[in-house]
């Protein structure tokens, strides 16, 4: 009876059906499941959404962050320029006085290589040998190498008044000392400038008296001694080494000392010299060790070497190579004179009157 739904125009109503109950609950369901899954679906959108939206503050709250700090960082610049600004102003920074010294020392340095160049030109034309010293750039090696030339002795050192010092001896009791005035700081480069200030000054002291050294014409042995021209020349023999001792004996040695020079020649370290000449006033025996059977020095010659009484003169190099290859116990090193007995050095003893040279006077 219920077959026909009021207004269906004799069509069949689905839901009067049998079963349409059952169907009506399935669907419900279906609709509450469905909304449920949407539900859950925007929720998880909606998760995601305020996901993106929470990241993009939180970078939001980072940049503004660093933005502060950057802009802290400027504001601390600045208060710092100011207050440098503002010390510079106020009493003259350390930097600034720091210029100003460089800047005197630099004008002073300019000054003493003007006046340098001055005196040069009033004393042209120079000697060869010292317009080659001149050509070197560093006045610390111009002063080396004509101290070297010369035989003067020289020292650069620092005092605490006239500061930086050049101190050349020409001779005994002939020293001039070189004040620059410079007080660098105690640094490898202030050292290096404080050094070049001194040498500067001295090469301006000695460049006239050098001009004459060096201008001076060279003076022959024969002139220079005179007395010594009657000289006899013996080989070491038994006739030579009495001629010698009783040089060395005579009445007129009794009022000289008894010494005699000692030189090699053809010392090259591998054993005895080619050549000994041992000098006294009037005589002088020459030995060759390596003509002998033994290529030794002669037995004569060690108990020389060996007597107290007579001293025993060289002119031996730093590495005391005359002395070594003779078998003369040579001085340690940083020690002042020799250990063997009657032993006496040239060079010692000029570097202990002249002060210590640039290369060995003897050379």
């Amino acid at each position: 009876p219920r077959s026909l739904a009021p207004g269906s125009a004799g069509r069949p109503n689905p839901w009067a059906m049998p079963g349409a109950m059952v169907l009506r609950k399935k669907t419900r369901k279906a609709k509450v499941k469905a909304e449920g899954k949407t539900e859950e679906v925007g929720g998880k959108a909606n998760g995601k959404v305020k996901g993106k939206v929470e990241a993009a503050s939180s970078a939001a709250k980072v940049q503004d962050k660093a933005e502060a700090r950057g802009s802290k960082a400027k504001v601390k610049g600045s208060k710092a320029k100011a207050k440098k600004a503002g010390k510079a102003k106020e009493g003259g920074s350390s930097v600034a006085g720091g210029t100003a010294v460089a800047g005197s020392a630099g004008a002073a340095g300019a000054a003493a290589a003007d006046a340098a160049s001055r005196k040069r030109k009033q004393l042209e034309p120079l000697p060869p040998l010292l317009e080659r010293i001149l050509a070197n750039d560093s006045t610390v090696q111009q002063m080396e190498q004509l101290c070297g030339a010369l035989g003067w002795g020289r020292r650069i050192f620092y005092e605490r008044g006239p500061g930086w010092v050049a101190e050349v001896t020409c001779g005994l009791s002939d020293r001039v000392r070189a004040e620059s005035g410079h007080h660098e700081p105690r640094t490898k480069k202030g050292e290096k400038a404080g050094r070049a200030a001194a040498a500067t000054t001295a090469m301006q002291v000695l460049l006239e008296r050098a001009a004459a050294e060096l201008a001076a014409a060279p003076v022959a042995l024969s002139e220079a001694f005179p007395e010594g021209a009657a000289v006899e020349i013996v080989p070491s023999d038994k006739d030579g080494w009495s001629r010698l001792l009783a040089s060395l004996g005579s009445k007129q040695a009794g009022k000289r000392p008894r010494a005699v020079g000692i030189g090699t020649e053809g010392n090259d370290g591998s054993g005895a010299p080619l050549l000994v000449q041992v000098a006294c006033h009037d005589v002088v025996l020459v030995e060759l060790p390596r003509a002998r059977p033994d290529a030794r020095i002669s037995h004569e010659l060690v108990r020389l070497l060996q007597d107290a009484s007579v001293t025993k003169v060289f002119c031996d190099s730093a590495k005391h190579r005359d002395k070594r290859s003779l078998g003369v116990d040579a001085p340690a090193p940083g020690a002042d004179g020799a250990e063997s007995p009657g032993i006496a050095d040239l060079e010692s003893l000029a570097s202990e009157c002249f002060g210590t040279p640039a290369a060995a006077r003897g050379l």
